[in-house]
């Protein structure tokens, strides 16, 4: 897929709470974990053939937060431009993610319950890496997360196209 051409104001775009340049940000946040899944794509097909050194797991570990806190900033531009909703309590992640499979008075549910279970094992995954001493990664529960990893973005992907397009 080729990158959205973004405007001069993009910046300023990103603050402003205009719904119609929404699903422009909303793509440009598509393309970019596209982007983070392309340039792990060696990584990730060299941990199919041969369990990786801490090295490797310490990168597996950075791609699968980074992939989070992409869907992570997809929900924030929804929930901040969309339903002019700041999400601020201390479990806040948590809370925008459920979020995301409700109905609002603005719009209609952004991701199916099935997805949203699969997205609390990353949600889950970005507070350890956040919290963590990367010694402490364990590869036997981080390969679960870079397995499933592109059929979760799959569908993430499907339903927020579907999203936009309403």
């Amino acid at each position: 897929m080729k990158r959205p051409v973004l405007p001069r104001d993009y910046l300023k775009m990103r603050c402003t709470p205009v719904f119609s340049n929404t699903d422009l940000l909303i793509q440009d946040e598509i393309q970019n974990i596209d982007d983070l899944f392309d340039k792990y794509t060696v990584l990730i097909e060299l941990v199919r053939q041969k369990e990786p050194d801490s090295i490797e797991s310490l990168a597996l570990a950075a791609l699968v937060h980074s992939f989070y806190n992409g869907v992570e900033n997809i929900f924030l531009l929804i929930s901040k431009r969309i339903d002019s909703y700041t999400p601020n309590t201390f479990a806040w992640h948590t809370e925008l993610l459920i979020r995301m499979g409700e109905e609002t008075d603005k719009r209609k549910a952004v991701l199916q319950r099935t997805t949203l279970s699969d997205l609390q094992e990353y949600l889950g995954f970005r507070h350890f890496f956040r919290h963590c001493y990367s010694y402490h990664i364990d590869w036997l529960k981080l390969k679960p997360l870079v397995d499933n990893m592109q059929s979760t973005w799959d569908k993430v992907k499907n339903e927020l196209e579907i999203f936009i397009k309403k």
